[in-house]
């Protein structure tokens, strides 16, 4: 289980898979891709010689009411995810592709979300008296965050720590489960404005090789206003260190630069 983030960049991939409906498309997209490597992951656990057609197996899914059982055979998995195939030649050059592989513009975030991961983006929130600060506490007192949401996660088990790690942003404390409720807790897309302004709240996004710190609103200005010809050009991401986190800000910049949602389907 996990958190699927996908940068909703217009493509023949989506359009084909949803039969003209992007949205429908890259529903499919990440149904097929989680199937095959499903059906790959249990074929590794049979005896050598084993064919995809003998071997089913019952999956648990989440359903709106807790876990469901689905009955799954790994040759009709693979037999659907053949539909991947003929698609693979227009992710080469696609701008939306992250990853540099196949279908790259689709990344999971594993449950339970490492403590490590929580940690670094935590603790990279800015200091208040800086815009990513500022940004931070506005929005928080503007949305109502609360966390309230994600602590239930947490005590499903879906984050490693079962404290949510926390530091002082000016008089506040801001927790994990606020940052975490603003990346996954917002609803299904994350405008490109949005996207932007999370890297900010974390000191990772780069205008002309810096982290703007001032509070004057002009950085924020000119990083909204910016062509996406100009925002790949003039912005970049500052890492953290951490490889799930940094990815995580990775699909954040990139539908930033493509000028495009989010797709977020936690």
């Amino acid at each position: 289980m996990g958190a699927d983030l996908t940068v909703g960049e217009s493509c023949a991939v989506k359009q084909t898979l949803g039969d003209g409906d992007e949205v429908a498309g890259a529903t499919r997209l990440l149904g097929l891709l989680k199937d095959r490597s499903r059906a790959h992951a249990i074929m590794e656990q049979l005896p050598e010689g084993t064919a995809p057609e003998e071997a089913n197996f019952v999956l648990m899914l989440d359903g709106p009411d807790g876990p469901v059982e689905r009955e799954a055979n790994v040759g009709e998995l693979l037999g659907q995810a053949r539909a991947l195939d003929d698609l693979v030649p227009h992710c080469e050059e696609c701008p939306a592709n992250v990853l540099g592989a196949a279908f790259g513009c689709v990344a999971y975030v594993h449950y339970p979300i490492a403590e490590t991961t929580e940690r670094a983006l935590v603790e990279r929130l800015q200091p208040a008296d800086t815009l990513g600060g500022t940004l931070a506490l506005q929005a928080i007192a503007d949305f109502g965050y609360d966390g309230a949401a994600i602590e239930a996660w947490r005590s499903r088990g879906l984050f490693e720590a079962t404290t949510a790690p926390a530091t002082m942003v000016g008089e506040l404390e801001v927790n994990g489960n606020v940052l975490f409720q603003a990346l996954f807790g917002v609803g299904a897309q994350l405008v490109p404005t949005h996207c932007a302004l999370l890297m900010i709240w974390v000191g990772a996004l780069m205008l002309d090789g810096a982290v703007p710190e001032d509070r004057d609103p002009t950085s924020l200005q000119t990083l909204v206003q910016l062509t996406p010809d100009e925002r790949a050009i003039r912005t970049d991401v500052q890492p953290t260190g951490d490889e799930m986190a940094d990815l995580i800000l990775e699909m954040l910049h990139r539908a930033y630069v493509r000028d495009v949602p989010l797709w977020v389907d936690a």
